[in-house]
Formats: structure tokens, sequence, C-alpha cells
């Protein structure tokens, strides 16, 4: 991003603005917010020098990331709320739809949940074809339902869409499922093949998420002791560890 940015920048380029907010992004994921704060204010004033219509919205996008990696769910909810309202009014479906279903995760971890709109928001990203946001709906629906019958389809979705950020989500949830159902055995081998795609992307765990990690890992005790299991796993064969 750093040099595509410094040939771009001196041409003034629309794309300009698009490609610091993505570094930003970026730069939250991997843990460095202020060099995150810093892009992003760079990229909402290149978004003002061209007038931009979707400013407000990508300033609503970002603050919500920077709230959910804060932990500050109620604040994420409703930056992304004004965001989609902002891309909706620019009939920009696809970023609507990844902000109808940001707060619907969001939600469910805050111990509520929307069936009709992450419903109704992975069908129409299913429409158009956006795999990635077809995988995401599905292991949000499976959330919501507490179902390992759908889980275990969006853990094969975001596989076939080649998104190891939302195959880790999957299989996390996976972790969570196989313990409530009294199977820890199969949540042990779950969860150390979730950390293996955890260290494998720049995804920093959010912290309204922290806590839950650490239950998880006090409940599964010692991982290293862990010895059976599958060593060579492919997705099938997780999937099957996830209880109905």
């Amino acid at each position: 991003f750093s040099e595509m940015l410094s040939m771009i920048e001196p041409t003034a380029g629309e794309s300009v603005p698009f490609l610091y907010a993505d570094l930003a992004y970026l730069e939250l994921w991997i843990g460095a917010p202020d060099r995150a704060a810093t892009n992003f204010d760079h990229s909402l004033r290149w978004v003002d020098d061209f007038g931009l219509r979707e400013g407000d919205a990508i300033r609503h996008d970002f603050s919500g990331w920077r709230h959910f990696y804060e932990g500050a769910i109620d604040a994420a909810i409703a930056d992304w709320a004004a965001a989609e309202t902002v891309y909706a009014e620019l009939d920009q479906r696809t970023w609507a739809i990844d902000m109808q279903q940001l707060q619907s995760w969001a939600q469910l971890i805050n111990g509520g949940s929307d069936h009709k709109t992450i419903s109704e928001a992975t069908a129409e990203a299913s429409r158009l074809g956006l795999r990635p946001f077809v995988a995401r709906g599905a292991m949000l629906q499976a959330i919501a339902a507490e179902s390992g019958e759908l889980l275990r389809r969006a853990l094969h979705l975001a596989d076939s869409a080649g998104n190891r950020v939302w195959t880790y989500w999957c299989l996390w949830y996976g972790v969570h499922r196989a313990l409530r159902s009294g199977r820890p055995a199969d949540a042990k081998v779950l969860y150390r093949w979730a950390e293996r795609y955890r260290r494998s992307i720049p995804l920093a765990l959010p912290a309204a998420l922290a806590a839950q990690d650490d239950q998880l890992r006090e409940a599964l005790g010692n991982l290293r002791a862990v010895r059976s299991g599958i060593e060579d796993a492919d997705i099938q064969a997780l999937s099957a560890l996830i209880p109905d």
C-alpha cells in the first residue's frame, strides 16, 4: 500500500483516499492503532479534496472497527448503522451489506440478534455473488440459531471462498459448540486448528472477544498436552467435529 501511494499520490488520483483507508484498516487489524489513525486522517483529507460522497460512510465504517477492537460494541453498532445509511443512499449495496452483517455480529456478541436482517443481508449477498459475505452471513445465521449444521455449512462456504478470516471464526465458534455439547477432545482439536488459521492471518482478536477466548483457553486446559486428533486436517474432517 505504501509503495502504491508513493506512485499514485503525486498524480492526485481518486484512488488515493481509498488506499489510505485500506492501509489504516490493515494497521488496525495488526494492532497498530496510532499508525491507523494517522493514515485514516490522510484518507479523509483526500476525501475532502476530491469531494467524495462516500466520505461520511468511510468515516463511520472505520470508526466502527476502531470501537469494535476497543470493545466498545454499542458505539461500533451505532457507527456501522450510520455508515450503512450512507452506503444505501449511494446505492453501494456491497458495502451496505457489509455494514448490516457487522452490526449483526456485534449484536450477537452483545447477546442479541436480528434473524431477519441477517437472513436478508446474506440472501442479497448471495444474489450479488459476494462469496465472502455469504460465508460470513451463514456463520452469523448459525450463531443466531445455535445450529451446528449451519455452522458446518458456513465453514465449507468460507473455505471454498478462500477466506481464511471467516474460516477461523467458524472454527472458533465450533469450539464453543463442542464444549457446550460435552466434547472437550473435539473442542481441543478445533481450537488448535483455529489457532493455526489465526497465526496465518493479520487479524488481532477484537477486545470484545478477548475475554471469551481466555475462557476457552481456561476451559480447554493445557493445549500442548493434546497429542491425538487430526494432524493433516481438511475442512471436511474439521467440520465433522462440530456437533449438532
